[in-house]
């Protein structure tokens, strides 16, 4: 067991519904209480006039993920990994580390691809590619690398920010970003040792599927991302906007089933939206309906 400062953050605090930074609290409440259910404790390092940081300690215990069964160990392995995002790119390499597996790791294409050039036989014996990158994006990169002899078939895992299905791309796994830990080392094996690795506690769970064309308008792209990999699993189509004004006019030129609003946006808040949606939706319902469209 090892003290660990888990993770900082920045508070900045305003009441109004239309904000441009920060929020309402109520995310610091429920770390707070997700800390001291754990039996850690959270702190706070204030400076007037330069915000706040506020940090946590957590006693953890090693995850068995560190210490996989011999027989499907993937460690001795070596992996490619390039995604532009830092904050990523750290994690997917600390979780290698973790499970003893090499890797070379790149924050452009460019530079992966150099290397290639310089290497073209190197014994990868897989890839993790980020599939938003600029210039170069993951599905461009994963052509470009099956140009390569070496390459033509090596193990590619796509990491996705979109609910696009990656189909005869040449990619041979994907996953929604952010990966889960055992989800990643759940595809990795099943790519690196042909073999998929289910912990014995593990219970497959059906989830029911949707006939439905959802509307999701938040401007957090995290939530995004998390929301539209729970609206995938439910096989539910989902367009996203980042903004009222834009979800308006989305209204106006598609039906959907249901729309989820985030209350707090800049320019125009959750509140109002609705308030615009519902005169906007009743509108163009009550005309498509005159007009046999519905």
């Amino acid at each position: 067991m090892r003290s660990l400062p888990v993770g900082k953050f920045i508070w900045i605090n305003e009441v109004s519904t239309t904000r441009q930074f920060g929020g309402t609290g109520l995310g610091l409440s429920i770390c707070k209480q997700l800390v001291e259910l754990m039996h850690g404790s959270i702190h706070i390092d204030s400076e007037a006039g330069k915000g706040a940081t506020f940090w946590f300690q957590l006693q953890v215990g090693i995850s068995e993920l560190n210490n996989p069964d011999n027989n499907l160990s993937i460690n001795n392995k070596e992996l490619l990994i390039v995604d532009d995002n830092e904050t990523n790119r750290l994690i997917l390499e600390s979780y290698c580390q973790n499970w003893g597996i090499a890797f070379k790791s790149y924050a452009h294409a460019k530079n992966a691809l150099i290397f290639l050039d310089n290497n073209p036989s190197y014994p990868f014996d897989a890839a993790i590619i980020d599939g938003q990158m600029p210039n170069i994006d993951g599905l461009q990169l994963v052509a470009k690398i099956r140009e390569y002899s070496a390459f033509s078939q090596l193990p590619i895992l796509l990491l996705s920010s979109t609910t696009k299905p990656m189909v005869n791309k040449g990619i041979d796994s994907s996953l929604m970003k952010p990966a889960r830990q055992l989800s990643l080392f759940k595809s990795l094996t099943k790519l690196l040792l042909a073999n998929e690795y289910l912990l014995p506690t593990e219970k497959t769970v059906i989830l029911p599927h949707f006939e439905a064309h959802v509307l999701l308008v938040d401007d957090n792209t995290v939530n995004q991302k998390v929301a539209c990999n729970f609206l995938q699993k439910l096989n539910i189509s989902t367009d996203v906007s980042d903004n009222s004004e834009d979800a308006l006019a989305m209204i106006k030129q598609n039906h959907y089933d249901l729309v989820f609003m985030d209350c707090h946006m800049p320019v125009m808040d959750g509140y109002l939206a609705t308030q615009a949606i519902r005169i906007t939706y009743r509108f163009f319902y009550k005309n498509s309906l005159n007009n046999g469209a519905y």
